[in-house]
């Protein structure tokens, strides 16, 4: 048996005693403390999509990603909205800061089939369909090519979601975003307003490569 397991067994606090012990511990800045509490009431619950979410909100500030990264994918899959789109939300900015940007974009969608007027996943789709843009192939060039503009650099990166109203806590409690889940009509309108935006850049990056090979040297 493992030592967690062995020391839940023998840990005579109630699951409810565990996770308010685990939040205060949180809420003071105590991760690794927060962290074997939190493994202590997983444990006697296992099931608990809403400790496995704060288990591995706190395994992330220590620092180990690897480890939170099951147990957000175990959270998303949740029946409960509010919980499976912040482990989605969360798995997204922790694939974008891996450079994974396809699996980033997967899980903010997710988020947005859940929570559709969720701005700040939004934004960081955005960012990260940008990137995806980034690595693809240039066109091959055709006479001179054109001027070379440096991006723009956007102070809002992909941050991890906090429990509303509590942004440095974890939840006891899921409480989903006030937004109306998205329906699939819903769905299919906003993938089309995003292939949209997407055709416009193409279509102005082309334009201006079209005015930059009309120009002529007098």
């Amino acid at each position: 048996m493992c030592a967690v397991g062995a020391a839940a067994q023998t840990d005579s606090r109630s699951l409810h005693k565990l996770r308010r012990d685990a939040d205060r511990a949180w809420k003071q800045g105590k991760y690794e403390s927060a962290e074997l509490d939190y493994r202590r009431a997983l444990f006697k619950e296992p099931e608990s999509a809403e400790i496995k979410y704060n288990l591995a909100n706190t395994l992330q500030r220590n620092n180990k990603i690897a480890e939170a990264i099951p147990y957000y994918e175990e959270a998303a899959q949740s029946e409960d909205a509010g919980v499976a789109a912040r482990s989605f939300y969360n798995l997204g900015q922790i694939k974008y800061d891996a450079g994974d940007y396809t699996a980033s974009v997967e899980a903010y969608k997710q988020v947005l089939k859940r929570f559709s007027d969720d701005r700040d996943a939004k934004h960081n789709l955005a960012l990260a369909l940008q990137q995806i843009k980034k690595q693809q192939p240039p066109p091959p060039p055709q006479g001179d090519p054109p001027p070379q503009e440096s991006p723009k650099k956007n102070d809002k990166a992909p941050q991890p979601t906090e429990p509303q109203k509590t942004p440095d806590g974890p939840q006891q409690e899921a409480v989903p975003p006030k937004q109306e889940p998205l329906d699939k009509r819903r769905m299919e309108q906003l993938m089309r307003e995003l292939n949209a935006q997407d055709a416009d850049v193409r279509k102005k990056l082309r334009r201006r490569q079209e005015q930059t090979n009309n120009k002529r040297d007098w």
